[in-house]
C-alpha cells in the first residue's frame, strides 16, 4: 500500500499525523508526507526529523490555513508530486485546508480520499452566519467527492453526521492515542515548581493550551478566580502562548492574581504534565486534543469544558470533572474541590491512570489501516 498524507497545520494534527506515519512505516506501508513551512511549529518540527530518520519520504510545498489564491498553486504541486511519484491508493488530507486539497485531487491514479478533521472549523461558535454557512456548505461538498472522513470524538462525530449531514456510511470514529511504551518518570517535578516559584506543599492546576479565541483561556482564569477565594494554598500555571497573552496578564492583575499565576510561555517537555497536581481544559471546542491524554497517562485528575473527547476521557466523579463551555462559575467549583482535597486527587489520579490503557498510538494506527483496506477493497 502506498499512502500520500497532506498536512498544513501545526499542533496536535501534526501530532497526529507524526504518530500516524511513523505506525504505517513500521508496517511496511510506503508513506509520503507532503507538509508546509507556514504554521511550522516545534511540534511539527520534531516530528519532520524523528520521520526523516525512519526515510519516510517527506515534501515541503506552502500551503495557508485560509481560502486565498495560493491554493491554486499549492494544489497544483502537490498534484505534480502525486503524478511523478504515485500511483497512491490512499491520498489522506489532515485539517481543513489539507482535506480539501486532498480530495480535489484528479487524475493522479489515487485509489481512495480519506479526511481527518481535527476538529471541523464549524463547531466554532463565534463564526458568523456567512461563514458558518459557507464553510458547511464546503464540507459537505468535499465530503461528497471524499471516500471517508475519520473523526476523533463523539461529539465530532455527532457534528459531521447532524450539522454536515454527511453520511454515517463515510464517518470513521477512531479516537487519538499515545504510545504507552514511554516510561513516566518524576525527575522534573521539582525543577519546573522551583523554577516557577511554586512550592511543594502548593496545589498546582496547569493546562497546556494555545493562548488564542478557540482555547478560551480566560475562562479559566476566571475560574482560578473563584478557586482562590476558597482555597488558599492553590496556583496556576498557564504553558502556551498566542496572541491573547498580553491581555490575559493584564486580567489576573485587575482580578488581583498576578502572584498567583505562572506564564512560562511554550515548553516542550514530555514529562510537563508530571509538574502539575491537577489538570484543566477550557475550550470552546475541540476534536479530540491530545492534552487530555498526556494528562490521563500522567495520572491526573481532569477539569474540562464539554469539548470533543472529554467524555471519551472523563468520567465525572471518578476522574475529574466536566464543566458547561463558558461556564467560569462551574469550572471553578469543580477545581475548588479538587484543589481542597488530596485524597480525591490521588483518588482519581490513579483511575486516570487505569484509564489510559484504553488509549493507544497503535489502536489508532491499526483502525486507520482498516479504514484504508475497507476502501480499498470496494469495487
Amino acid at each position: 500500500m502506498r499512502v500520500l498524507m497532506i498536512l498544513e497545520a501545526g499542533g496536535g494534527a501534526a501530532r497526529h499525523v507524526v504518530d500516524l506515519c511513523c505506525g504505517l512505516h513500521d508496517k511496511g506501508i510506503d508513506v509520503h508526507l507532503v507538509y508546509s513551512l507556514n504554521r511550522m511549529d516545534p511540534i511539527l518540527d520534531e516530528g519532520l526529523k524523528k520521520l526523516a530518520k525512519l526515510s519516510v519520504k517527506l515534501v515541503s510545498i506552502p500551503m495557508i490555513r485560509k481560502p486565498g489564491l495560493l491554493d491554486f498553486s499549492s494544489y497544483l504541486k502537490i498534484r505534480q508530486y502525486a503524478r511523478d511519484n504515485g500511483p497512491f491508493d490512499i491520498v489522506h488530507g489532515h485539517s481543513s485546508k489539507g482535506g480539501a486539497l486532498a480530495r480535489l485531487l484528479i487524475g493522479v491514479g489515487i485509489k481512495a480520499k480519506v479526511y481527518s478533521a481535527h476538529a471541523f472549523v464549524t463547531m466554532d461558535t463565534s463564526l458568523s452566519w456567512f461563514e458558518s454557512f459557507l464553510y458547511s456548505r464546503a464540507e459537505r461538498i468535499f465530503a461528497h467527492v471524499g471516500n471517508a472522513v475519520i473523526v476523533t470524538s463523539h461529539s465530532e462525530k455527532t457534528h459531521a453526521e447532524n450539522s454536515l449531514r454527511i453520511p454515517s456510511h463515510k464517518t470513521f470514529l477512531i479516537p487519538n492515542g499515545i504510545d504507552k511504551s514511554v516510561k513516566k518518570t518524576s525527575n522534573c517535578r521539582h525543577d519546573f515548581r522551583y523554577a516557577w516559584g511554586v512550592s511543594d506543599n502548593e496545589v498546582l492546576i496547569g493546562t497546556v493550551t494555545r493562548l488564542v479565541e478557540q482555547k478560551a483561556p480566560h475562562v479559566l482564569l476566571g475560574a482560578f478566580a473563584e478557586v482562590v477565594k476558597r482555597v488558599s494554598n492553590v496556583r496556576l500555571v498557564m504553558v502556551g502562548d498566542g496572541p491573547l497573552r498580553q491581555q490575559l496578564m493584564e486580567d489576573a492583575e485587575k482580578l488581583g492574581l498576578a502572584s498567583l499565576v505562572v506564564w512560562p510561555g511554550y515548553i516542550n517537555h514530555e514529562n510537563l504534565m508530571e509538574v502539575f497536581d491537577i489538570f484543566a481544559l477550557s475550550s470552546s471546542y475541540e476534536g479530540f486534543p491530545y492534552v487530555l491524554l498526556d494528562a490521563l497517562f500522567n495520572g491526573l485528575p481532569l477539569v474540562s469544558t464539554q469539548v470533543g473527547g472529554a467524555d471519551m476521557v472523563i468520567t465525572p466523579g471518578k476522574n475529574g470533572f466536566i464543566a458547561p463551555c463558558n461556564d467560569v462559575e462551574q469550572m471553578g467549583k469543580f477545581l475548588s474541590t479538587l484543589s481542597c482535597d488530596d485524597n480525591l486527587r490521588n483518588e482519581m489520579g490513579r483511575a486516570s491512570l487505569a484509564k489510559s490503557k484504553k488509549f493507544s498510538s497503535q489502536e489508532m494506527v491499526e483502525k486507520c489501516l482498516d479504514v484504508y483496506n475497507l476502501l480499498l477493497s470496494d469495487p
